[in-house]
């Protein structure tokens, strides 16, 4: 789909966009529809200046606004620049709930709070959001019975408003071991058995399967977001959830491994480091993930990347499942290219 379609997109399927999607189909199929475009936003001004100057070409905005805090408050930092920027354009908002940092206790305080779902209903209903996103993370497997329910009850309440809900869900396998490890090493893990997948489905419009952060220890330097993995992922997930309520999560940042130390970046961080160390980057064949390896005053540097390329092959693998979209963490952190090459393929 060109980018200059996109506000004809707006036009027709405004309503389509968060709508249910029946289609129960797990094996790989061409995309009926134009794939939904979903952004994360994050208030910095990185991420404002690139929501301005993009925001044409995203149908689906989340900025991550609504903290729940261990007591079970909840904490609003919406901004006004970004709702209003997003009502003159079109784009859909559809806000993150998070457990606060995190945190384990800020989930289960959301649980049992019998007040917590009225005051996201009326919020939503308040600042005429489409729906809201929960995304609840660092949860157990004793929290998979309680935080189904909690979703199945703001959805329903939600639902009783004119309002969506939609979940993201952590990847239902991961893998320890080198980056050369293929997909018998991938097993499911704590991080996932606390996600009753097909119960979340269920309760929600759409879930996003945040298919990054695949690599993330000091000890084992790899892929972000390597495409094997990512289909595995997805053929593991679509056993249970329709592809047509399934949005591929793709990452749009940088790590970097420095001895033990490991961070996060954007992608033009990552470029300014091949610049400091005249080196460049080249195309990991296995995970089709862009990697930067030097060594300097002794110590071993591995810099793994999206780009424009990168998000292209992974908006092909959602097309080539005929899933409902792609969910691209976060604005502000991306290579500026794709905007015009990796979100206008065919």
């Amino acid at each position: 789909m060109k980018i200059a379609s996109r506000h004809l997109l707006r036009l027709l399927l405004p309503a389509a966009l968060l709508a249910y999607a029946a289609d129960d189909t797990a094996a790989p199929a061409a995309a009926a529809v134009p794939l939904v475009s979903h952004f994360y936003y994050l208030g910095e001004d990185a991420a404002f200046a690139s929501l301005e100057r993009n925001i044409s070409a995203v149908q689906l905005l989340s900025p991550v606004w609504l903290h729940v805090l261990p007591d079970g408050k909840l904490r609003n930092t919406a901004d006004d620049r970004v709702r209003d920027l997003a009502a003159r354009s079109g784009a859909i908002l559809h806000p993150v709930i998070v457990n606060d940092d995190f945190r384990p206790d800020a989930a289960r305080a959301a649980f049992s709070n019998p007040v917590l779902v009225e005051e996201l209903v009326s919020l939503a209903v308040r600042d005429n959001y489409a729906g809201l996103q929960l995304d609840f993370e660092n949860l157990d497997a004793a929290d998979r019975d309680p935080y189904a329910a909690f979703s199945e009850n703001l959805s329903r309440a939600l639902a009783a408003k004119g309002k969506t809900l939609s979940i993201a869900v952590v990847s239902p396998i991961y893998g320890t071991g080198p980056a050369t490890a293929r997909a018998l090493a991938w097993k499911p893990t704590q991080r996932s058995s606390a996600y009753d997948y097909q119960r979340l489905a269920k309760a929600s419009t759409f879930l996003t399967l945040m298919t990054y952060d695949q690599y993330t220890s000091p000890e084992a330097p790899g892929p972000i977001a390597g495409i094997e993995w990512m289909e595995a992922c997805l053929r593991n997930i679509l056993d249970v959830v329709p592809a047509g309520k399934l949005m591929l999560g793709i990452p749009l940042y940088h790590r970097r491994w420095a001895g033990t130390a490991v961070t996060t970046g954007t992608w033009m961080e990552a470029q300014e480091l091949a610049w400091k160390w005249k080196t460049g980057a080249r195309l990991d064949l296995l995970h089709q993930e862009p990697v930067i390896r030097v060594r300097d005053a002794g110590t071993a540097h591995e810099v793994w990347f999206s780009n424009a390329d990168s998000v292209r092959r992974r908006i092909s693998l959602a097309r080539q499942y005929g899933l409902r979209g792609f969910s691209a963490w976060r604005l502000g952190q991306e290579d500026p290219s794709i905007w015009t090459e990796a979100l206008a393929t065919p």
